[in-house]
């Protein structure tokens, strides 16, 4: 006897309706499981609340009340169901709409940033070109450290060097950085 078995036959075995047969197989797995022998005594004492609940009485015409409203039930149309209204793809049209213009939105700007072919290289303004802060220089030397200098000393004759650089080159320094400050 299996498990679903035993429990369809919990009941017939508390009401003494089993066979000979069919009892010794349930004993036998009631002495195997010991926690069927609680399920058995839980179905016990639920019949036996039931069986001391007070019987309801009810009138003669209790029946004929009970066929008479069924039948009304059976006779009511069901409620018709508010159709939905119109779907474009199964979407309502304003998200439809918005889902439109979105698309439109990516294809133009997709079609803004893809280069022509006809297009040329960058155009530089023409006040940029003339406000060249610094020209490049014509002779530079580089700046080899020494490594028995600290990193100190080699931070001032650097700037120091990159100070001369400017003033050398380009006497009008001053009036370029100024002329970026109000800018």
């Amino acid at each position: 006897m299996d498990r679903y078995q035993f429990e369809d036959d919990i009941s017939e075995y508390i009401e003494n309706n089993l066979s000979i047969a069919k009892r010794k197989e349930f004993e036998q797995y009631l002495s195997k499981h010991p926690e069927a022998k609680d399920q058995v005594n839980s179905v016990r004492s639920t019949i036996k609340i039931l069986k001391s609940l007070p019987s309801v009485k009810t009138s003669s015409t209790f029946n004929d009340h009970l066929r008479q409203k069924l039948s009304v039930q059976r006779d009511v149309k069901a409620v018709p169901q508010r159709k939905p209204g119109p779907n474009i793809f199964g979407f309502t049209p304003l998200t439809a709409g918005m889902m439109a213009f979105v698309l439109i939105a990516i294809v133009f700007v997709g079609i803004e940033l893809i280069p022509s072919r006809t297009s040329s290289s960058v155009a530089i303004p023409q006040q940029t070109v003339n406000n060249n802060l610094l020209p490049i220089p014509t002779k530079s030397t580089p700046i080899q450290s020494n490594p028995r200098q600290t990193i100190a000393s080699d931070l001032k004759e650097d700037s120091t060097a990159t100070e001369n650089d400017l003033n050398n080159n380009n006497p009008n320094f001053e009036d370029k950085i100024n002329y970026v400050k109000t800018q």
